[in-house]
């Protein structure tokens, strides 16, 4: 019997959300033939995992261990769950945040085209705020599966080599939409330093570097709820939390030109975007620190980047983001 580790990191304030999660893993098809271990992490939650689970459902072949912890956002949270999905010695891992629900098909189908050649599978999904499904959405991703897509298939299989490249120049794959071998894992763990984006980005190529053949599934297999989520809120240019988000992805861009061997043209894209998100971090710093708000300049001083020269360029991206684009 196959066993797949579900890794849930669980940090919200509204009840009933981790609740509708785990029902709708055990409300899975056609999963009489695999064991399945739901690995919850409490991030010192507001709402108590365990007292959300009172009662719940008990399923033969589901068994659910829930592992408390200080508060360390949700990349730690993973890797706790990883470290135990690996002496578990678990066959696949899929991930599943605390707000989301999978369709009842959703496992079945990553056991199908992962039972074949396909070391890592995902699928599109739909956000409780969009009328369309993410797929759709991304006309990036639209153009792909364009180019790609077999007719009358429902999924693209594709060379990790190709797909990997593809992963670098727009983001594909949902947390919450993935399931891979963990055969492919090697080791691999979160980079805990991008607290509020690009850690799972960084962790997907990570893994399709291992990998021989990725499996993206055209149907919709998730549905993206409303609970708390970092990203979203760090979107905000209004939030001090936003300066954090670009100095993220540009460590994230950063740590792609260091960690993988990339061709002329892919560096020429990751610096560029490694300059975009530099000069979003720059402008919002300085913004903030007029404020007497110093966030983004502590970022700095916590970092392994150089410390004078890199505040003078903060400086200088600063007038130059002005001057291109005046403030409003």
């Amino acid at each position: 019997m196959k066993h797949l580790a579900v890794i849930i990191p669980f940090y919200q304030k509204k009840s009933g959300l981790l609740r509708n999660s785990i029902n709708s893993i055990l409300s899975q098809s056609d999963i009489d033939n695999i064991r399945i271990t739901i690995i919850i992490i409490d991030d010192e939650s507001p709402i108590n995992a365990e007292k959300e689970l009172i009662n719940i459902e008990k399923i033969q072949n589901i068994e659910i261990e829930i592992i408390n912890q200080e508060n360390s956002g949700p990349a730690k949270a993973r890797n706790v769950g990883l470290d135990l999905a690996d002496s578990l010695n678990v066959d696949y891992i899929a991930f599943l945040d605390s707000d989301d629900i999978w369709h009842d098909d959703h496992i079945s189908r990553a056991m199908f085209y992962l039972n074949k050649e396909s070391d890592f599978y995902f699928c599109d999904h739909q956000r409780f705020d969009n009328e369309n499904s993410y797929f759709v959405e991304n006309p990036y991703i639209n153009d792909y599966v364009n180019k790609y897509k077999v007719e009358q298939s429902l999924v693209i299989e594709i060379k990790a080599k190709i797909f990997f490249v593809n992963l670098i120049e727009t983001y594909f794959c949902q947390t919450s939409t993935i399931v891979f071998s963990r055969k492919i894992l090697n080791g691999l763990r979160f980079d805990e330093t991008l607290t509020v984006a690009g850690e799972d980005h960084l962790m997907w190529l990570h893994l399709i570097s291992q990998c021989n053949i990725v499996t993206m599934d055209l149907k919709s297999g998730v549905d993206y709820g409303e609970g708390v989520n970092i990203f979203t809120s760090s979107n905000d240019w209004g939030t001090s939390l936003s300066i954090k988000n670009n100095f993220d992805q540009f460590s994230l861009f950063l740590k792609m030109s260091k960690e993988f061997i990339l061709d002329n043209a892919v560096k020429k894209f990751v610096k560029y975007k490694m300059d975009e998100k530099f000069s979003f971090y720059s402008y919002l710093t300085v913004k903030f620190a007029l404020r007497f708000d110093f966030i983004g300049f502590k970022l700095l001083f916590n970092s392994d980047l150089p410390k004078v020269s890199t505040f003078f360029k903060i400086i200088y991206n600063f007038f130059y983001f002005i001057i291109m684009r005046p403030l409003k």
